[in-house]
C-alpha cells in the first residue's frame, strides 16, 4: 500500500491529492498488474523446475532448473527393445531407459518420475509407462504384431513378465516367471497371448534353501483375458520349464524336472536327469 500511494501521489500533482474515483481507478490497475506478474513469475518457476529427459543417441540428457546434463551409461544405460525372437530392434530402432524410485515412494535421484522412459534414435521420450521398480528393467519385448509389449521388471529374485497395449501402454497384467539363463522365460504365440515359464514365489509344499523355490508351471497368458492357464501345472515334487513352440502344430514342448520326495527339493538339483514332454495348446485364443 505504501507503493501505491507513492505512484498516487506522483501521478496526482505535487500536493499529493487525486479524486476518489481516480485513486480507485489506479488501485485496481496496480492490484491487477501485480497479480498478473506473480502468475507469471509462478508459471516461469513451474516451467524452469519441470525436469524431463531426452536422447542424444549415445546418453540418456536430463533437463532440469534451465540446464542440461549427460547421464551416466553405468546408472542410466539406453538398451534397446527387442522384437519378438529376442533381436535387438533396428531401422527403426526403439530404445528405453529405467529410472528407479528412490526409498521414498514416487522419488528418484534426478527429479523425474519413476518409470520407463522410451525413445526413438534421438530427441524427446516418445512414451513412459510409471513403474517404482524400472531401474531393475533390462528387458523389453514386442509381439510378432508390435501390438503388445512385455517388460521385464520386479527385483532380483522374483521377477515379472508385465504386459501393455503399444503404443499406447494400457496395462494388460503381469505374470511372475523363473529368470534362469538356460531356457526360455517368454514365448510369443501371436498378438492374443504368451507362453511363459511361471513360477509359485509361495514354494507350495517345498522347504528349500535357495530362493525362489517354485513350484515352476509353463502357463499360456492370454491378453483379452489377463488370465493364466496352466498348460503344464508344476507341482510339489515336478518342475516344468519353457522349452519351444511350434507355430504350425501349435504343440508346446518342456522340460520336466520331478524328485522323489520334498526333502529331495531342499537343495537346488543341479544335475538331476530331465525329460522333454510335449503337448497341444488349446486356448480359447487359439481356436
Amino acid at each position: 500500500m505504501v507503493l501505491v500511494g507513492q505512484l498516487i501521489s506522483h501521478l496526482g500533482g505535487g500536493d499529493g491529492y487525486i479524486s476518489n474515483e481516480k485513486a480507485t481507478i489506479m488501485k485496481k490497475s496496480f492490484s491487477f498488474t501485480m497479480t498478473l506478474l506473480c502468475l507469471l513469475v509462478l508459471y516461469s518457476s513451474s516451467a524452469l523446475a519441470e525436469a524431463h529427459l531426452s536422447f542424444n543417441g549415445k546418453q540418456i540428457i536430463l533437463h532440469r532448473d534451465g540446464g542440461q546434463t549427460l547421464l551416466s551409461t553405468d546408472d542410466y544405460p539406453p538398451m534397446r527393445v527387442k522384437d519378438s525372437q529376442g533381436n535387438e530392434l533396428s531401422n527403426p530402432a526403439i530404445w528405453y531407459c529405467g529410472v528407479g524410485s528412490e526409498e521414498e515412494e514416487g522419488k528418484t535421484p534426478i527429479g523425474v518420475a519413476p518409470g520407463l522412459y522410451f525413445f526413438a534414435e534421438e530427441g524427446p521420450q516418445t512414451g513412459f509407462i510409471p513403474n517404482e521398480e524400472a531401474g531393475f528393467c533390462f528387458d523389453v519385448r514386442l509381439s510378432p504384431g508390435k501390438k503388445v509389449m512385455a517388460v521385464d521388471t520386479g527385483t532380483w529374485v522374483i521377477r515379472f513378465w508385465s504386459f501393455y497395449t503399444y503404443p499406447d501402454f494400457k496395462e494388460l497384467g503381469q505374470v511372475s516367471y523363473l529368470d534362469t539363463d538356460d531356457s526360455n522365460t517368454l514365448i510369443w504365440t501371436g498378438d492374443t497371448g504368451s507362453l511363459i515359464s511361471s513360477i509359485d514365489d509361495g514354494g507350495g509344499k517345498r522347504s528349500c534353501e535357495y530362493d525362489p523355490c517354485g513350484p515352476v508351471s509353463v502357463t499360456y497368458y492370454d491378453f483379452a483375458t489377463q488370465k493364466s492357464t496352466p498348460v503344464f501345472a508344476g507341482t510339489d515334487l515336478c518342475n516344468y520349464k519353457l522349452a519351444g513352440y511350434n507355430t504350425e502344430t501349435n504343440e508346446v514342448e518342456a522340460e520336466q524336472l520331478c524328485l522323489k520326495s520334498l526333502q529331495d527339493w531342499k537343495l537346488y538339483p543341479e544335475n538331476a536327469p530331465t525329460e522333454r514332454v510335449f503337448k497341444k495348446l488349446t486356448t480359447a485364443s487359439q481356436q
